[in-house]
């Protein structure tokens, strides 16, 4: 009898031993699936590859501000007599004292920080660029997955322009340069137009430094504009440290014709 209580008991360990290890074996599949159902929804709720796409995106971002260092020291080396800086933050107060000197901001802390800094010279403010990719598709469809809707995050690129704008207000002037690429900017795309209204409905990949000076009349009111548009570079492939350097230089040479 205490034979066979002692197989029965080894019998019994042996099953439950059997059946914890295929419990722990299904809670971690189990888990793992949860934890892929939420990554995907994170992934979704983050606009369709944000998170995942922040790394290539930063890069771009880096390769702008590489760029804009090396502008700093050639222009430096160009124009010996003058002073330059390059900031890579920008305070609201200091923006907005161009526009409306009494004007106080929310939080004192509030500022611009384009990807490429802010390039100053004797104080003025002759240059800003910026780098934003935009889009995940291709790579999606490299993975046999289908298409998401198209993101927005290169529409925080507004901000920065009006600001830089309003920092140049008094300048006939507006050097601020965007560098998008990615697959959103494929022809026909809505990201596409929805730049469109920095540039004032002008084309893009060029050059739009100097200010356009329109006169109208409404209602027997004679009324003149100054349209201070941004340049707007865009692309699907990344753009080339060479390209994004030569339109820099470019822009400041327009800029100190002007000033």
């Amino acid at each position: 009898m205490l034979k066979m209580n002692k197989g029965i008991f080894v019998f019994l360990l042996s099953y439950l031993s059997c059946l914890y290890f295929q419990y722990k074996t299904y809670y971690k599949k189990y888990n793992m699936l949860s934890q892929g159902a939420k990554l995907s929804q994170r992934h979704l709720r983050d606009g369709g590859g944000k998170a995942i796409n922040n790394c290539s995106a930063k890069q771009h971002d880096v390769k702008v501000r590489d760029v804009m260092k090396k502008v700093f020291i050639d222009i430096q080396k160009q124009y010996p007599g003058k002073k330059f800086e390059l900031k890579t933050v920008i305070p609201q107060s200091t923006i907005s004292s161009q526009i409306n000197p009494e004007y106080s901001p929310s939080n004192i802390k509030s500022s611009i920080r384009p990807d490429g800094g802010v390039l100053f010279m004797d104080g003025i403010p002759i240059l800003s660029t910026e780098a934003k990719k935009q889009g995940t598709n291709s790579e999606r469809k490299k993975d046999g997955k289908g298409k998401q809707a198209m993101g927005n995050a290169i529409e925080r690129s507004h901000k920065n322009y009006n600001e830089i704008k309003n920092l140049q207000t008094p300048y006939l002037f507006t050097s601020y340069l965007l560098f998008g690429y990615g697959c959103d900017f494929v022809q026909g795309s809505s990201i596409i137009d929805r730049l469109s209204a920095m540039t004032y409905y002008d084309s893009f990949n060029t050059l739009h430094i100097q200010d356009e000076i329109v006169e109208t009349t409404i209602k027997d009111i004679k009324l003149t504009e100054r349209r201070k548009k941004a340049s707007v570079f865009l692309q699907e492939e990344p753009f080339e440290e060479s390209f994004i350097y030569e339109k820099s230089m470019e822009a400041i040479q327009i800029v100190l014709s002007i000033i």
